[in-house]
């Protein structure tokens, strides 16, 4: 991406060439979600990046949550997988909405291209992407 993503555009959506790890329980239902593997590789390349992330856990049964400070600043990270994968990120705090989530989703851009199993990384708005408008993605 250029030099800054639009605050906008917070959802990436990718794909990663990793095994899928999603654990069903006896009944067919998702006990575990996939993702695991994916979510801790992300934390611990934001972490080498200067990011502090806590342990990500499972969110529901469907994906994988953790934050990401620097210093005052703190954002929300959810993984989910779908036909791709799904990283939705979200400022923590009002005044986190402007001062450096734009820069905050820079480096995330930069450290997801960076991480050599993650390929066809686009950025969307939440609208675009809850509407299907994928034509309207930024790569």
């Amino acid at each position: 991406m250029a030099n800054s993503i639009e605050y906008e555009r917070n959802f990436a959506v990718f794909d990663a060439d990793l095994p899928d790890d999603i654990v069903f329980s006896e009944t067919g239902d998702i006990s575990i979600p996939g993702g695991h593997a994916l979510v801790q590789i992300l934390a611990s390349r934001l972490n080498a990046a200067g990011w502090q992330t806590n342990n990500p856990e499972q969110h529901e049964y469907y994906g994988w949550a953790f934050f990401v400070r620097q210093k005052q600043r703190k954002y929300w990270l959810l993984l989910q997988a779908g036909s791709s994968w799904l990283l939705i990120c979200e400022p923590m705090g009002l005044f986190q909405k402007r001062a450096g989530f734009s820069s905050f989703l820079s480096a995330l851009d930069r450290v997801l291209r960076a991480t050599p199993i993650i390929t066809k990384l686009s950025w969307h708005t939440r609208q675009d992407y809850e509407q299907g408008e994928v034509d309207r993605a930024k790569p």
